[in-house]
């Protein structure tokens, strides 16, 4: 029982992290677009936008982390609970794949 209350936490917690995480990234890439503008109006210099783009990586990096966490947590309460089936698995495939689609996409459109 107390395995099955610890996990159910951390998957709940997982998910406000993931919203967290999605929150900080957007503030990196918004920073790190004002920056790279910042620089070409001569107001920003070249280790200043070199630290937002470090920042915005860190930032995905965290959400990427956040979301693998949250997969983890989800797979373990599900054990926990007695459901671990097929389909669990199943389903964390059909979302990476739709969250990979997403960067493919989300790489297209910025170039």
């Amino acid at each position: 029982m107390k395995e099955t209350t610890s996990a159910y936490l951390a998957a709940q917690s997982g998910v406000e992290k993931i919203r967290a995480s999605r929150n900080a990234l957007e503030s990196a890439e918004q920073s790190s677009v004002a920056a790279e503008r910042g620089f070409k109006f001569g107001v920003v210099n070249a280790v200043d936008v070199l630290t937002s783009v470090q920042n915005e990586y860190a930032a995905r990096r965290d959400l990427l982390k956040a979301q693998y966490d949250f997969i983890t947590n989800l797979l373990v309460l599900n054990r926990w609970a007695g459901r671990l089936s097929k389909q669990s698995v199943e389903n964390v495939n059909v979302w990476l794949a739709r969250s990979e689609q997403a960067r493919a996409l989300e790489r297209k459109t910025k170039e």
